[in-house]
């Protein structure tokens, strides 16, 4: 989304909202557009809990409109660093409205980490379908907080991560997983060599090795995270809309999940999934089939602290 783009978008919806008057929101007493977007502690969960990071300066504002603006004015210096932050910025807005709109037509509670999930979703599908790629080499002193990061769980939850990388010529391939619990702080990893018919196939076995190590470790309630849209999709909806060459073994990873007290699945972008990114590549230096549980290999310790999570000495 360019920084024009951004702006039209602004223009045409903008107008339509209505900034200093109120807003009914179900039973809730009303409240302004400034309290829809900024003021609503729910609101200022997901503003803070996502890629931006940002906290907001509630005394600083003045109304929503001149708030947006500010927004699309910023100088970061970098083309991307700008145009990634207006589409965060337009997505989430976009987003907590959707889920106001569903809390009052459809009496659905707002849920700061579902709104979440759906900002991240669609800010790395746009990015991805518009093949702006120069997000990954992105530069200059707010790059660490401008590019989507992992997001550690919180108690009781434990959020496992998974990737697979997969050879079209020799039908094998790399498991990488990566087990977390609340503040981020390290439980366990494994890497698998494997052998699969597709990429599809391949990152339903990631999960499948992701739901095996939460049952080994008597987890009850994991959040498995994967950056392949198509299995996390079919896993959240219907198995027979995803590859038939991966439905048998999605199958499976549904008949395991049924073993967790919860199980929720969540899509990230690969740069949010940067542990078992690693673990699964080809140049990882680690051997397969080997679990890593409290202690991560030292080459995982680097990618660990890029997190800025804990990690063992």
């Amino acid at each position: 989304m360019s920084g024009a783009d951004v702006r039209v978008w602004v223009d045409r919806w903008l107008p339509s909202l209505p900034v200093g008057h109120p807003v009914p929101i179900g039973e809730v007493a009303d409240e302004s557009v400034e309290h829809l977007f900024l003021m609503c502690p729910c609101v200022a969960a997901i503003w803070f809990g996502g890629a931006l990071n940002y906290r907001l300066d509630r005394e600083g504002i003045t109304s929503w409109a001149n708030w947006l603006q500010a927004v699309f004015n910023l100088s970061l210096g970098y083309s991307a660093e700008v145009t990634w932050v207006q589409s965060y910025v337009a997505f989430t807005c976009w987003s907590i409205w959707k889920a106001r709109c569903n809390f009052v037509f459809n009496q659905v509670p707002v849920h700061p980490m579902s709104v979440l999930r759906e900002v991240a979703f669609a800010v790395g599908s746009y990015w991805e379908a518009e093949g702006l790629s120069q997000i990954e080499n992105l530069v200059g002193p707010a790059r660490q907080c401008l590019v989507p990061r992992w997001i550690p769980p919180t108690s009781p939850f434990f959020k496992i991560n998974v990737d697979a990388s997969w050879s079209q010529g020799s039908k094998s391939g790399f498991v990488g997983v990566v087990m977390r619990a609340e503040g981020g702080s390290f439980v366990a990893a494994a890497r698998y060599a494997i052998l699969s018919p597709s990429v599809a196939a391949a990152e339903a076995c990631a999960l499948l090795r992701g739901c095996e190590l939460g049952s080994a470790l008597g987890c009850s309630s994991v959040i498995l995270e994967s950056d392949s849209r198509e299995s996390i999709s079919c896993l959240s909806g219907n198995l027979d809309s995803g590859s038939w060459e991966a439905f048998p073994i999605l199958a499976r990873v549904k008949q395991l999940s049924e073993a967790f007290q919860f199980c929720r699945w969540s899509w990230v972008p690969r740069l949010a999934n940067s542990l078992a990114d690693f673990l699964a590549s080809v140049g990882c230096p680690e051997m397969c089939d080997r679990v890593w549980v409290d202690r991560p290999p030292s080459s995982l310790v680097h990618v660990l602290n890029k997190d800025g999570l804990p990690c063992p000495p």
